[in-house]
């Protein structure tokens, strides 16, 4: 059956999507990599061709209309099933179609890893770890699962938590017995503390503690979190650490904890995707293994 379709082009329908989605002409710009000119361009020519305004632009910052956000949800749910539709095409002509995982680098390192036996003894799927501490563009980079570090809330993702983060300091056992040593929170004050990007983690513990007279910005900080971990149980200073993520180290005794002080924030590690990522068999069946292997961990925690 022959159909009389009168549709707007794809390109202005592509540039408005993207400055609607991201409230924003500039960096929808840059998503698309146009130039902020073209962009307005797209969306004048989509507004002239339906004859419906889609922007109020009486304000500073263009802002959706009625109609423009009718528009707006059925493009991006089309735009996003394209492309998990492209993406299935693309894993289903290939051999070995790649899981691509975005992963914390701690998390990744000291409790994936051990832990990837067990997935593979049971599946053929093949992945691609990207271990990365920057947050990436799951649609832009096609990032099928991530996992997190945070609070939970990321727009445009859906999140499970997989566990809690348990923060508490972490050394090396060296540091219990060293000159000065490491029996109370009080005897920070002689040793180097170690900082993961920032000074702010220390800064909210210290000040939890009531221990002003600690200066939180001395130290040393270090923007790998791997990196981190090796430093502390170097014995090159006190870092806070998750204790969700370090069986490993807390078994072998290469890292101890020295105050009997556990913080249970809200944040914690969390399997993150977009809307449809479970249409995709393998990201269900990677996303049911780590379900399972974070249910047997917290079930094993409070056992012991």
């Amino acid at each position: 059956m022959l159909r009389d379709r009168s549709l707007p082009p794809l390109g202005p329908l592509r540039g408005f999507e993207a400055a609607a989605r991201l409230g924003s002409f500039t960096r929808a710009a840059a998503e698309l990599h146009l130039t902020q000119t073209a962009i307005s361009h797209q969306v004048r020519t989509l507004e002239a061709q339906l004859g419906q305004q889609l922007f109020d632009r009486g304000g500073g910052q263009p802002t959706l209309t009625a109609n423009g956000t009718r528009l707006q949800r059925l493009c991006t749910d089309y735009f996003d099933e394209l492309n998990q539709l492209c993406a299935d095409f693309k894993a289903s002509d290939e051999h070995h179609p790649l899981l691509r995982i975005a992963l914390a680098p701690a998390f990744a390192s000291k409790w994936l890893t051990p832990k990837l036996p067990n997935f593979w003894a049971r599946h053929t799927i093949q992945l691609d770890l990207l271990p990365s501490s920057t947050r990436l563009d799951y649609q832009k980079e096609q990032i099928d699962l991530g996992i997190r570090g945070g609070n939970g809330q990321w727009p445009g993702l859906i999140s499970e938590l997989l566990l809690p983060m348990r923060e508490t300091p972490l050394c090396a056992p060296s540091l219990l017995h060293s000159a000065i040593p490491l029996k109370t929170p009080n005897d920070l004050q002689h040793h180097t503390l170690l900082h993961e990007r920032d000074h702010e983690g220390w800064s909210d513990w210290l000040t939890s503690h009531d221990l002003p007279a600690i200066n939180s910005r001395t130290g040393i900080i270090c923007h790998d979190s791997i990196m981190l971990y090796d430093l502390i149980a170097a014995g090159q200073g006190v870092g806070l650490g998750s204790l969700s993520i370090i069986d490993a180290e807390f078994e072998k005794g290469t890292l101890v904890a020295p105050f009997a002080d556990i913080v249970d924030p809200n944040d914690g590690y969390y399997l993150v995707y977009r809307e449809g990522a479970l249409r995709n068999p393998n990201a269900a069946a990677f996303r049911d293994f780590l379900i399972s292997e974070s249910f047997e961990h917290r079930r094993n925690v409070i056992d012991d």
